[in-house]
């Protein structure tokens, strides 16, 4: 819900929000990820891939990438 959203907004879309789901990379991802991992959040970086993910999967789903760019990122 709003909680995820503010995540997003704190941890991902500064980093690879202006970046098109169709170009993004597992690197960016990835990047953004570690940037939130270093802060120790762990548990919040598994939180924010999830939400990553779906945003990835929906956008495969719908033609805007062709494929999801986080299914390379395991454990």
């Amino acid at each position: 819900g709003d909680n995820i959203r503010n995540r997003l907004k704190a941890d991902v879309f500064p980093h690879i929000g202006a970046v098109p789901v169709a170009t993004l990379t597992v690197q960016e991802v990835l990047a953004c990820l570690r940037k939130v991992e270093e802060r120790g959040c762990h548990d919040l970086a598994h939180r924010i891939l999830q939400a990553v993910r779906q945003i990835m999967r929906y956008s495969v789903i719908t033609g805007r990438a062709e494929r999801d760019v986080t299914a390379e990122l395991k454990g």
